[in-house]
């Protein structure tokens, strides 16, 4: 007997020091991952050399820049790790010169706020409306970039009071990003935003590497923009404290946005700018817009990818000055 209670306790210390051991790791991956986001830099003020101001909003502060006089034009940046208004600005300043430019961090994004709550389609639907009525005033025109293009259709089509011509860059809401929510997408945002897998896996994410090397394979059709200042601010912006809530609920599906039926209904067609080498939202995708509304009008720029007001943003210019 005295053998076999001398086994057991072994077996309980071995456990047991599994146990610790198991916590200790856990505990100092968790450290290291609070590290990064702690000792990252704040990003700077202002992004785009307008006027830094912030909106409260019920579920937290936005922060936008502004200037210029003229019909309002609202910027709406694109969804995704270390994404901000920041990717405006070489266009805001040329903007502004004939237009009040308004150009926010969506909630979760930039310098706004980052609160832990369950991010949606319908929270940036409510974040829009709410920012054109109380910081903007008055119906205004929309330039916006990816997912948040198909936000912008879906609030012209249920505020048309808000929402006035429309100009979507690389676009999603018909092929990409427009499946409803499957229980298999509940599952992946709830292990994602598990502390210490969901904080793991977005660090590795987000690293320098993995953001440089995203950035020249999937946004940019060339490797030049992709500095290292770039591959810093993005980097940067990705680890504020907070910055990886949305993450897990974007990959998740809960801010696909289907735009068919919103799209149909406008009474003006939005006009169409793609990079003909984005690899996220391809060219291709592009066929289905112009099925659902062939009125609208689709310019292409070559040699650019995904953000062609970043890339090429004298072309862009020259295009939107026309529509605008």
């Amino acid at each position: 007997m005295a053998k076999a209670a001398s086994e057991t306790q072994d077996s309980s210390n071995k456990a047991l020091k599994t146990l610790l051991w198991t916590g200790l790791a856990v505990g100092a991956v968790a450290a290291i991952n609070a590290a990064i986001f702690h000792r990252t830099p704040p990003l700077m003020y202002r992004q785009t050399g307008g006027q830094a101001k912030w909106l409260p909003l019920p579920d937290g502060d936005i922060a936008y820049e502004v200037a210029g006089e003229g019909k309002p034009l609202l910027l709406l940046h694109a969804i995704g790790a270390g994404c901000s208004a920041f990717e405006w600005r070489h266009v805001f300043g040329p903007l502004s010169e004939t237009r009040q430019v308004f150009a926010p961090d969506l909630l979760g994004f930039g310098k706004s706020d980052k609160p832990r709550i369950t991010y949606t389609a319908e929270t940036y639907l409510d974040l829009i409306a709410d920012f054109i009525e109380q910081a903007i005033g008055q119906k205004t025109d929309i330039i916006a970039s990816s997912l948040s293009a198909a936000f912008a259709v879906a609030l012209a089509e249920r505020r048309p009071e808000l929402a006035d011509k429309l100009i979507l860059v690389c676009p999603t809401g018909l092929q990409a990003l427009s499946a409803p929510l499957q229980p298999s997408g509940k599952v992946l945002a709830t292990a994602l935003s598990l502390p210490v897998l969901g904080a793991s896996l977005y660090n590795l994410i987000t690293s320098r590497p993995g953001l440089r090397q995203y950035l020249k394979m999937r946004v940019y059709a060339t490797p030049e923009p992709v500095n290292e200042a770039l591959v810093t601010h993005f980097h940067r912006a990705a680890h504020q404290p907070g910055s990886d809530r949305v993450l897990p609920y974007f990959l998740g599906g809960y801010l696909n946005c289907n735009i068919v039926e919103a799209l149909i209904a406008l009474p003006e067609a939005p006009k169409l700018l793609w990079g003909a080498a984005a690899s996220e939202t391809p060219i291709s995708q592009s066929e289905a817009f112009l099925d659902v509304r062939p009125d609208a009008q689709l310019v292409v720029l070559n040699n650019v990818g995904g953000l062609p007001h970043d890339e090429a943003p004298e072309a862009f210019l020259e295009i939107v000055a026309g529509w605008v």
